[in-house]
Formats: structure tokens, C-alpha cells, sequence
């Protein structure tokens, strides 16, 4: 969101074996702390071993997110360039994530993701948020309470 505004950003990730020995972390758009929070997170949590892969994570067209709606979105996107399975075109990511690996809800979650299904997004993954669900014309939800969940969908 910028202001009162939603905007919609494309997350890429890259994986690749470290030949120096310490991995590289490189991040463009987005907090290099908060890419290593969820680093770790897809590490304990969704058991993945990033620890000797250079990690490169951007947000495309030059925008800055500091935004933490942004977290399942870089993990999925990590998470796919990892087990080298893309994403579905057209899939839409937002949630905050937590250390214990729960996915949070993120303010104006509806506002978010009817911009979304107007842009023509197909897939939404979005934190579990129960009764409320908006219906959205040719979007499917995909409502989950963990990280390793939101990986299932994958």
C-alpha cells in the first residue's frame, strides 16, 4: 500500500550454489534484514537448506517495499527458484510472516486483493481470514495459516 493506494509488485528470487564458501545475500526494493528473517524462517520452518546458496531477491521495475505484506511473497518466490519450480503466472502473494512460521493478516486485505481480481489475478494465497472472505469475481483463494501450507500450494 502507498497511502491509501495498492499497489502491485512483482517479487523475483534467485538461488544459486555458493563457490566462496559464505553465501551471498543481495536484495533490491526490499530490506536485506528482513530477506534474511525469512531466510532463516524457510530454513527451521519449511526445512529448506539455503545456508551455502547466494540468494538474490528483487523487487522488478526499481520499487521500494518496505511493507512487511511483502514476506510471503519473497518466500514463496525464494522458495520457488530453490526447488526450481515457478510459481503459476498470475498468482498473487501477500501476508506478513512470523518466526514460528505462521502467515499474519496484513491491513486492508480486502482493499488489496479486489485491486488484484480488477487487474485480473487468478490465484491469491492470503492469511486464513475465516468468515470474511470477500467474493471476488475469478479469483481463487487459497487461505492459509502457515508457511509450509502456502508451500503445498506451490
Amino acid at each position: 500500500m502507498q497511502g491509501s493506494r495498492v499497489l502491485l509488485v512483482e517479487v523475483q528470487a534467485l538461488t544459486a550454489s555458493s563457490v566462496i564458501g559464505a553465501a551471498k545475500r543481495k536484495t533490491s526494493g526490499v530490506s536485506p534484514d528482513r530477506v534474511a528473517m525469512i531466510i532463516a524462517v524457510l530454513e527451521k520452518r519449511a526445512e529448506m537448506r539455503l545456508a551455502a546458496e547466494d540468494v538474490f531477491v528483487n523487487v522488478a521495475g526499481g520499487v521500494k517495499t518496505p511493507e512487511p505484506a511483502v514476506d510471503l511473497a519473497i518466500a514463496l518466490a525464494i522458495a520457488s527458484a530453490h526447488m526450481n519450480r515457478p510459481l503459476p503466472t498470475g498468482t498473487l502473494a501477500v501476508g506478513e510472516l512470523g518466526l514460528g512460521g505462521e502467515v499474519r493478516t496484513v491491513p486492508q486485505l480486502e482493499t488489496r486483493l479486489r485491486e488484484a481480481s480488477r487487474l485480473g489475478v487468478a490465484h491469491a494465497i492470503v492469511p486464513h481470514i475465516g468468515n470474511n472472505v470477500p467474493k471476488l469475481k475469478g479469483m481463487a483463494l487459497h487461505e492459509v495459516r502457515r508457511l509450509s501450507q502456502a508451500m503445498a500450494d506451490l
